[in-house]
């Protein structure tokens, strides 16, 4: 039937041209389209079985983002299609797609961009990495008579967190040079804390009155630095010089044997001083011996006991360094100077 009807319409074509009338005219006849690729030719192409085609709109494709619009037309007698471009691509529709600020804590991500109508990532958004805390500290000094606090908090967010610091609360005075000598009396004096630690002399300052009489003398303890703050007044008695006897006076402090851990507990073995039985072994997690992990106890031992030990479980985790030192305690109040410090790994 198609080569029926190409037939036809050659012989029309030729009728039509040789009347003066286009092939184009007569192809646009009733909506058609003519494709002069093909023209009548004597001779058939090898891929259809007429001269010319003759051609119909099929389809509208609108245009996209990227795309431009076209109408597609195909030939009537065969599957010969064609496009002609009627607009050019819309361009994409840009909208911001809001981003997420970091915090300290967790990530965030930037601004990006998508097209609105076909929903192509324009720009990609990108990752913010967490802050990380802002700290800072309101410190409320320690005093003789109360507590103090560090209020620590980040700048950024509600994080915070709240330290103790104990306030001074035993006073210890060296009696082994507060007998009468016509001179001053300026015994020094160690300070602990209500949790036993020890306040570095760097945090308090000593002035002292009725210090030269046989009685009661005076030392002014006033605290200083970042953490305490106030004074206490402490008493001492400066004792008369005893007549025709010698008074022993120990200086020297007892030494670590060694230091030796088991787990996670420490036992320190210590020479001794006799007549002193009374001994406190101190440690910490830093050479200063303040701070978090910092603990004193005190051992007795056997008058005429050669060497003492003592086993403690630090408040540390394993990996961290501990240091210890010992010192004795007179019989008659007061302490030795401090062994020197030795450290064990945990």
């Amino acid at each position: 039937m198609k080569r029926i009807i190409s037939i036809i319409l050659s012989i029309t074509m030729l009728i039509s041209i040789s009347a003066g009338v286009s092939s184009e005219a007569l192809a646009k006849t009733n909506g058609a389209s003519f494709h002069s690729a093909a023209l009548i030719t004597k001779k058939k192409t090898s891929k259809s079985l007429h001269s010319i085609h003759i051609m119909r709109a099929v389809k509208n494709v609108k245009p996209t983002c990227t795309e431009k619009g076209y109408t597609l037309y195909q030939c009537y007698l065969c599957s010969y299609t064609n496009k002609k471009y009627t607009s050019a691509p819309l361009g994409h529709k840009e909208v911001t797609v809001k981003g997420t600020p970091a915090t300290c804590t967790e990530d965030g991500l930037s601004d990006g961009s998508v097209c609105s109508v076909c929903n192509k990532v324009l720009q990609k958004q990108k990752k913010l990495p967490a802050l990380d805390h802002d700290w800072e500290c309101e410190i409320a000094k320690a005093t003789p008579v109360a507590d103090g606090k560090i209020y620590n908090y980040c700048t950024r967010c509600d994080e915070h967190f709240e330290t103790v610091i104990a306030r001074p609360f035993q006073y210890n005075v060296n009696v082994s040079s507060t007998t009468y000598t016509g001179s001053e009396i300026r015994p020094s004096v160690t300070v602990y804390d209500s949790d036993g630690a020890l306040i570095h002399s760097d945090d308090y300052e000593l002035s002292y009155r009725d210090n030269i009489n046989v009685g009661t003398g005076k030392i002014i303890i006033t605290f200083t630095g970042e953490s305490y703050e106030g004074t206490k007044e402490i008493s001492f008695t400066i004792k008369e010089k005893p007549q025709g006897t010698t008074t022993e006076v120990f200086t020297n402090a007892p030494s670590i044997v060694s230091l030796t851990k088991s787990g996670r507990k420490v036992t320190v073995k210590f020479s001794t001083k006799m007549p002193m039985t009374k001994y406190r072994i101190q440690y910490s997690g830093n050479k200063v011996f303040n701070g978090p992990g910092t603990s004193l106890i005190t051992k007795t031992v056997s008058m005429n006991q050669k060497y003492g030990t003592a086993t403690f479980t630090p408040a540390l985790t394993c990996g961290n360094t501990i240091y210890v030192r010992v010192c004795a305690m007179y019989p008659a109040g007061g302490f030795t100077k401090w062994s020197i410090v030795k450290s064990i790994k945990l």
